[in-house]
């Protein structure tokens, strides 16, 4: 079979978490082969999954934004989201969620400020 891949994967076996948007929800899986642009994963059941979610993989210190290429019964292979510039480096979900809850907490900190002002 021809392997139309841009990065050869390499063959592990590391437990994975996907985040998606529905209510926090968390749902483990197994990622059985892995490389820069993309990954195969395994569920323990063929639940319908939203077309784009948040991946984390423990073992490597990493997560992504990825996106659903193929499923199949209870597998899956994931393409990693690229930057908007192109850059073919894939986004890393772990700095854009330390962003927002920074972001968050400093606007819940002007809203504080300006309420012991008693601006608001």
């Amino acid at each position: 079979m021809l392997d139309r891949r841009s990065d050869p994967r390499e063959r592990v076996i590391y437990g994975g978490i996907i985040a998606t948007d529905a209510k926090n929800a968390k749902i483990d899986c197994v990622v059985r082969n892995l490389s820069g642009s993309g990954a195969n994963i395994e569920l323990a059941s063929s639940e319908k999954m939203p077309e784009n979610f948040n991946i984390a993989i423990p073992k490597t210190g990493r997560s992504f934004l990825a996106k659903i290429v193929w499923w199949r019964a209870n597998r899956a292979g994931l393409e990693f989201q690229t930057t908007a510039a192109g850059s073919g480096n894939p986004v890393s979900f772990d700095l854009e969620e330390r962003l927002r809850i920074s972001e968050k907490k400093a606007r819940a900190l002007k809203q504080r400020v300006r309420q012991l002002l008693g601006e608001s």
